[in-house]
């Protein structure tokens, strides 16, 4: 009588457990959620009800209260174990969750980086086509203006090459830098000044983005590709001045110059030896 008595308020605490825990859970359990709730609990109350069989069959039935208490001490103490157990499994399982949320993190702070540096990149980038497109030079002719590209054309064709006859025999480069950076204050300055700045300040944040060479090198791809033949001239008597020495370090590790026409080479070789990814 006692031993059904027990059997029928131990399953109705456990109902009681199991439909709390549910009533808890704000989402719809799905059939797995189930058997991981109710499988522990049938297993714990099924263990229970067997001690009540098991344990008198081997040792006998208790002749007191006492007695029948201390029957079920090795199931306290099996289930105290299994606690134990438990409680070690979930750190496990905690520590191995904060090192995946960790991880997690960290990835998210990446993205997030690479996406503030794409967009700060992206933003130069437009503003440096916004400037070539709203550079202006005044024509002293009855001509229009020159607007936009034709402005960096008109001033890639007014570069010395080393055959230029206004240039003493044997003078070289030297000649034609001093050509050039007289040629820059007087007439490019104002039109290529900010452009060789936007330039560098594009370049700079490739170099600092903090991203792998391979990333680099894909975005400096996007800068080389649009720079036309005048711009990649320009580019290079600048960055053979005083005035793009900073910059030339990064010219030469992204390969601006790469797309330098062949003929301006041939013309220039003294200039274009001091490159070395001119030569490979």
């Amino acid at each position: 009588m006692w031993f059904l008595v027990a059997v029928f308020f131990v399953a109705t605490l456990g109902f009681l457990v199991v439909w709390w825990l549910v009533a808890k859970m704000k989402q719809p359990r799905s059939l797995r959620d189930w058997v991981l709730i109710g499988l522990p609990t049938a297993s714990v109350l099924l263990l229970w009800m067997l001690g009540w069989t098991v344990i008198p069959h081997f040792f006998g039935r208790p002749n007191s209260a006492g007695a029948a208490g201390d029957m079920f001490g090795s199931i306290t103490s099996l289930f105290s174990g299994l606690a134990f157990v438990g409680l070690i499994v979930t750190l496990v399982l905690q520590r191995s969750e904060l090192s995946l949320q960790r991880k997690e993190l960290s990835e998210t702070r990446e993205e997030f980086q690479r996406q503030r540096f794409e967009a700060r990149y992206f933003s130069t980038l437009n503003l440096l086509n916004q400037h070539i497109r709203n550079m202006r030079l005044p024509s002293d002719e009855e001509s229009r203006d020159l607007r936009g590209s034709a402005v960096l054309e008109y001033f890639a064709s007014e570069l010395p090459n080393e055959q230029d006859p206004d240039l003493t025999l044997g003078a070289h480069g030297e000649m034609q830098i001093a050509q050039y950076l007289q040629l820059y204050d007087i007439l490019f300055e104002p039109n290529l000044g900010p452009y060789f700045r936007l330039m560098y300040n594009c370049v700079r944040q490739i170099e600092n983005s903090g991203a792998s060479e391979e990333e680099k090198e894909a975005y400096s791809k996007i800068l080389r590709a649009q720079l036309s033949s005048p711009e990649v001239k320009l580019l290079m008597f600048n960055c053979s001045t005083s005035w793009g020495e900073e910059f030339k370090p990064w010219v030469e590790k992204y390969r601006l110059l790469k797309h330098l026409p062949r003929e301006f080479k041939e013309h220039n070789p003294w200039l274009s030896s001091g490159f070395r990814h001119l030569e490979e």
